[in-house]
């Protein structure tokens, strides 16, 4: 509301070189400081155009700035424009970061990956979960290779050592890399329905391939199993019933009773 409309059209230039200048300025500042903070340079560039806008506190400090007449009118205005162009622009800067990073990740994996060899095991999603699960593999001496499409958890991926690559199983591109077609499993480490049931489709095209995965609901879990899917459980149910035989044991109760227990849980469950 106190924005004058006259300002823009009176002074574009102006107004469109404050407004490079002041997003450019906040973009090196943020990204020397994530630099600095060894965030990496990916996260820096992501970082900087997320944060390159002028916060809303801007509008408050022009306010007190005119009250006490330290700044005229018409800059007042200038300076009320630049600020709000700045947030307007905001979704559009962040996209822009994120795609440059995205680009640039997938160049990488496309260089690491042109000799890469076909490995048994197909991990998509790599949260703690998915990250375990290579973990496990490597140390059986199992041949896998890990997906995700957050560069972040690809990089804490890498800091561990593990064959990490940045990637979207639905990409045709993705699933020739990864060699699905050669592989004997693959552990699905996305919990989310809709992107979940997505990839469950996708990868029961291969007909030769063990689809192993964890849901976070039994309608979830049902689904798969309509698909083809012969190893998806329930997260929580899997958790409880482990943590529900430790405790049946606590009471003394027998094993084989305990066993009779979890196993006549899960038939339920599964009607």
């Amino acid at each position: 509301m106190s924005i004058d409309p006259n300002i823009i059209t009176g002074h574009p230039v102006l107004i469109l070189g404050l407004l490079v200048m002041t997003i450019l300025v906040k973009f090196l500042v943020f990204f020397g400081l994530t630099i600095i903070d060894r965030k990496g340079k990916l996260v820096a560039t992501k970082t900087a155009f997320a944060l390159a806008q002028v916060g809303e506190f801007a509008f408050v400090l022009f306010g007190v700035a005119q009250a006490f007449e330290l700044l005229s009118p018409q800059t007042v205005s200038i300076g009320f424009v630049v600020i709000s162009l700045s947030m307007i622009a905001t979704p559009w800067l962040y996209e822009f970061g994120k795609r440059i990073c995205d680009a640039l990740i997938t160049q990488q994996e496309q260089r690491l990956e042109d000799g890469s060899s076909r490995s048994e095991l197909v991990v998509v999603g790599l949260d703690e979960v998915g990250r375990l699960v290579c973990m496990m593999a490597e140390k059986a001496g199992i041949s896998y290779v890990g997906y995700d499409l957050d560069y972040d958890r690809v990089s804490r991926s890498k800091a561990l050592n593990l064959n990490a690559h940045f990637g979207d199983i639905l990409s045709i591109k993705t699933q020739q890399r990864s060699g699905l077609k050669f592989a004997q499993a693959s552990f699905i480490s996305v919990t989310e329905s809709v992107r979940l049931r997505k990839i469950a489709r996708a990868l029961c095209r291969y007909k030769a391939l063990e689809i192993y995965a964890r849901t976070n609901s039994k309608q979830d879990e049902r689904y798969l199993g309509e698909l083809g899917v012969k190893h998806a459980s329930s997260v929580y149910i899997e958790s409880t019933i482990s943590k529900g035989r430790e405790l049946l044991s606590d009471f003394n109760v027998e094993e084989k009773r305990i066993a009779e227990i979890a196993k006549e849980l899960r038939e339920e469950l599964v009607r």
